[in-house]
């Protein structure tokens, strides 16, 4: 992760969000969100440990098999035809 230091005047802003926010530059161009430290949904976020270890996701990314998405789709129109 990559800190951005910011100046005084925004940080006094983001001080006074109290819910999640979207950031934009001087053209409406969206940047990303923001999401204040004091939000109970950050709090929630913060606390939320993976289920996984980073080894079982290195193991499952390597891992060989299954099928393209174009094969799962015709599969898919094979067996219900009337749905796609």
């Amino acid at each position: 992760m990559v800190d951005v230091v910011l100046d005084r005047a925004v940080i006094a802003q983001l001080l006074e969000v109290k819910d999640y926010l979207r950031i934009r530059d001087p053209n409406g161009q969206l940047l990303g969100f923001y999401l204040p430290q004091n939000n109970n949904t950050t709090q929630l976020l913060l606390a939320l440990e993976p289920d996984v270890t980073t080894e079982e996701l290195e193991r499952r990314r390597n891992e060989r098999g299954g099928k393209t998405l174009a094969e799962f789709w015709a599969e898919m129109r094979q067996k219900y035809p009337d749905k796609f």
